[in-house]
């Protein structure tokens, strides 16, 4: 038989008001190697990605951008000598899958960057088809990567009830791609979904009387999201990489930024309705 759990919402609440008012588990000046890392690892994805598509790209530099990376993301852990048990939880854990894919990515990416060293010529290794097999593994696993970060911060994100959220790796990741292979129409439906996400975001915060930020948000839309949406549609008569570059770079720093200072814990009603499904 199957056993149902009943709670009093009462009880919840008169719990959760004898607590004191949590503050942020998100600061900057903690979370920074994380920061740095959830920013780097879409656009290397990306890069990858325009790769696999048959774009040009320098492999060796993104190979050891993607090492260097990952070795920035470890500044973030107490004790670096036991990062290695983290893989130990792949079944169960979203930082354990995290890890092990985005470690498979980097591999992925310095292997097809050594390709012409070690693979004996004449050889399948030595083929077109070898190198678009690496490009195109390389690719997928880090879109894997990207979206096991993102389920790392379910848990403290602010708000929960959002299973999007604008500063997503993944839809990061998704706009560089849309920068990075022309045309860049891509980018209209990309960051339209993105500025829904956001707006819709911080009206929730605001009702729940959360700091919300108005002049990040003034900036986030108008330089992150109307700027470049107005770049996209001028690119047929004007050439607007930089300032489009530019536009984006600034938006997508402020997004992530908020997006640590917004994290929160789960409060005890969160977790036991998780728990319970």
């Amino acid at each position: 038989p199957e056993t149902t759990w009943q709670l009093d919402p009462a009880l919840l609440e008169d719990f959760e008001s004898s607590r004191l008012v949590r503050k942020p588990v998100g600061s900057l000046s903690h979370e920074w190697p994380l920061l740095v890392f959830t920013l780097a690892a879409p656009l290397l994805v990306a890069m990858s990605t325009s790769a696999a598509f048959g774009y040009p790209l320098l492999r060796l530099p993104l190979a050891a951008a993607a090492f260097v990376a990952a070795l920035i993301s470890m500044q973030h852990l107490g004790r670096k000598s036991r990062a290695w048990r983290a893989v130990l939880g792949f079944r169960t854990s979203w930082l354990s899958r995290e890890i092990v894919l985005y470690g498979a990515f980097a591999a992925l990416c310095a292997l097809r960057a050594s390709l012409g060293w070690w693979a004996p010529p004449g050889s399948w290794w030595a083929t077109p088809i070898a190198a678009i097999t690496f490009d195109a593994l390389a690719a997928s696993v880090g879109w894997l990567s990207l979206f096991a970060i993102d389920r790392v911060y379910d848990p403290v994100r602010r708000p929960r009830s959002h299973k999007c959220h604008s500063a997503d790796t993944l839809l990061i990741a998704a706009t560089v791609v849309g920068l990075l292979i022309p045309p860049p129409f891509l980018l209209i439906p990309v960051l339209t979904v993105r500025a829904m996400c956001y707006w819709v975001r911080k009206r929730r915060l605001r009702r729940e009387g959360r700091p919300h930020r108005p002049v990040l948000r003034l900036l986030r839309i108008t330089v992150g999201f109307v700027a470049p949406l107005v770049l996209v549609l001028l690119s047929r008569k004007y050439d607007p990489w930089i300032p489009l570059v530019v536009s984006i770079a600034v938006g997508e720093l402020i997004d992530r930024c908020e997006f640590y200072l917004e994290l929160e814990a789960q409060t005890p009603r969160e977790t036991i309705a998780s728990d319970l499904g």
